[in-house]
C-alpha cells in the first residue's frame, strides 16, 4: 500500500515538474512579453521594442499612413551612482554589479519605421520594431546581478522631419537593464532580465510585488510607458498625429451656372515625406490617393467637397482655383481667409503652403489644427443692368434736352422783343 502511495506520489510530482518545465520553455521562447519590466529569459537572447503610436483626429478612420524614421541604440555598463541594492518582497537582497560589457552584444539596434498604410482602432494604431541584445554567459565572472544602461538616440531634426511629437519635458531615452545570473547545470546561465527607468540608489523587486516600484519598471520603449506619473498615460511614448481637411465649393448670384464645375489643384507638403500618400474622396472616383508633393486635380460644382484623410501634423496646403468660364466672378475663400476679388476668364483664385496645424519640432502636446474649418471657395455672379435700355433712351433723351433749349432760348427772345415793343 505505502509503495503503491509512493509511486504515485513520484508519478504526480514527475507530471508537476514536465509541466512546469514545458512551461518555462514556452515562457522562454518569447522574449517580448515583458509585465512590469520583468523580462523572460531564453539565457542568451533578449527582445524588446520599440513603439511608436500612430493617431488620426477621427476616430471612424480606418487606415493613415505612418512615418519614416529609425533610432538607434547603445549599450555601457551602468557607473557607479546607478548601482544599487536589490531586494525581494521576503527581504533577500543582493549588490548589483556594474554590466559586464564583453558579455552583451546588440545584434539588432536598429528600430526602423518606413511609412505604409496601417489599420486604426478607435483612431490609434501602436507600431513596433524588434530590439535584439544577445548574451554570452562565459563572459560573467560568477552568479549575480549586473546592471547596464541602454541609451536610445535620434536626432531632433529626424524627429522633426518625421512630424514625431514627444514630451520632452519627461522623455528619457535612458533605459536601464538588470540581469540576473544564476549558476545553472552547465555553468553561468541567464534567469532574468529587469528593465527600468531609474537607475538610482532605488531597490526593486523582481517579483514585482513592491508598488512604489513597479511603475518605474518597463518593458522596452513602450507605448504605455508613463514613468510613474499619475495619470499621465502614455508620455514616455512618441507620437505621430494625423488631419483630415475638407474643401468645399460654394456657387452664388442670379447670373452663375449653379451647374459648372471648375477646376481645382490641390497640394499639399510636408518636410522630407516626398512620395508618401494620403487619402483623398473626391467627386472623380478615379482619384483615392494623393501623393505629397505631387498636386492633383479635380473639378467641383455647386456643394461639391475634397476630403483630405491621414495628412501629417506639419503638413502645409495650397489650393487653386480657377475661372475657366467667359464670366467674370466675384471669388473669395474663408478657411484661410482671401478676400473677395474679381476674376476674369482664365483667371485664379488661390492660397499657398497653408499650414494645417501648430506644429513645431519642440511640441510637448498633440498638435492642435490651424485650420479648425472646412476650407470653402465661394464664386458669386449677380444680377446687372439691362445694357439696352440705356442704348434705346439715350438719342430721344438728346433730342428732348435740345428741344427744351430751343425753346427756352425762343421764349427768352420772345420776351425780350416785348420789351422793346412797349418802349
Amino acid at each position: 500500500m505505502k509503495k503503491r502511495m509512493l509511486t504515485t506520489s513520484v508519478t504526480a510530482l514527475a507530471v508537476i515538474a514536465s509541466a512546469l518545465t514545458a512551461a518555462l520553455t514556452a515562457s522562454a521562447a518569447n522574449m517580448s512579453n515583458g509585465t512590469n519590466g520583468v523580462l523572460t529569459s531564453s539565457d542568451t537572447e533578449l527582445i524588446f521594442t520599440k513603439d511608436l503610436v500612430i493617431h488620426n483626429e477621427d476616430t471612424s478612420v480606418t487606415s493613415v499612413y505612418g512615418p519614416t524614421i529609425t533610432y538607434n541604440y547603445d549599450i555601457a555598463a551602468a557607473d557607479g551612482e546607478s548601482l544599487a541594492t536589490v531586494k525581494d518582497s521576503t527581504g533577500k537582497s543582493m549588490q548589483v554589479s556594474a554590466g559586464i560589457p564583453a558579455a552583451v552584444t546588440f545584434t539588432d539596434n536598429k528600430a526602423e519605421f518606413a511609412s505604409a498604410a496601417v489599420t486604426l482602432t478607435d483612431g490609434k494604431y501602436i507600431a513596433s520594431d524588434d530590439l535584439k541584445l544577445t548574451f554570452d554567459t562565459t563572459k560573467f565572472p560568477s552568479a549575480g546581478i549586473y546592471r547596464y544602461k541602454i541609451t536610445e538616440s535620434v536626432a531632433d531634426a529626424d524627429l522633426e522631419a518625421a512630424a514625431i511629437t514627444r514630451d520632452s519635458d519627461n522623455y528619457s531615452a535612458d533605459r536601464y537593464l538588470d540581469v540576473y545570473v544564476k549558476n545553472g547545470t552547465d555553468g553561468l546561465e541567464v534567469s532574468s532580465y529587469v528593465m527600468f527607468h531609474k537607475g538610482s540608489s532605488e531597490d526593486f523587486a523582481i517579483d514585482g510585488t513592491d508598488t512604489a516600484t513597479t511603475e518605474k519598471k518597463t518593458d522596452g520603449y513602450d507605448s504605455e510607458d508613463k514613468n510613474g506619473s499619475e495619470g499621465d498615460t502614455g508620455n514616455m511614448a512618441d507620437h505621430y498625429y494625423t488631419f483630415n481637411h475638407k474643401i468645399k465649393k460654394q456657387i452664388e448670384g442670379d447670373l452663375a451656372d449653379m451647374t459648372h464645375k471648375f477646376p481645382f489643384t490641390v497640394s499639399v507638403a510636408s518636410a522630407d515625406k516626398t512620395g508618401q500618400t494620403y487619402s483623398v474622396e473626391c467627386p472623380d472616383t478615379a482619384i483615392t490617393t494623393g501623393t505629397i508633393g505631387t498636386g492633383f486635380t479635380v473639378s467641383l460644382g455647386n456643394d461639391d467637397t475634397i476630403t483630405l484623410t491621414g495628412l501629417p501634423a506639419d503638413a502645409q496646403i495650397s489650393v487653386s482655383e480657377t475661372n475657366d468660364t467667359p464670366n467674370t466672378y466675384q471669388a473669395a475663400v474663408v478657411n484661410p481667409t482671401v478676400a473677395a476679388a474679381a476674376v476674369a476668364a482664365d483667371g485664379t483664385c488661390s492660397f499657398a503652403d497653408e499650414k494645417l496645424t501648430d506644429y513645431t519640432a519642440a511640441l510637448n502636446a498633440a498638435p492642435t489644427k490651424a485650420l479648425t474649418d472646412d476650407t470653402v471657395f465661394t464664386n458669386t455672379l449677380e444680377s446687372i443692368s439691362p445694357t439696352g435700355v440705356i442704348l434705346t433712351v439715350a438719342p430721344y433723351a438728346i433730342m428732348l434736352g435740345a428741344a427744351f433749349f430751343f425753346i427756352f432760348i425762343y421764349m427768352k427772345n420772345k420776351k425780350r422783343e416785348g420789351s422793346e415793343s412797349a418802349v
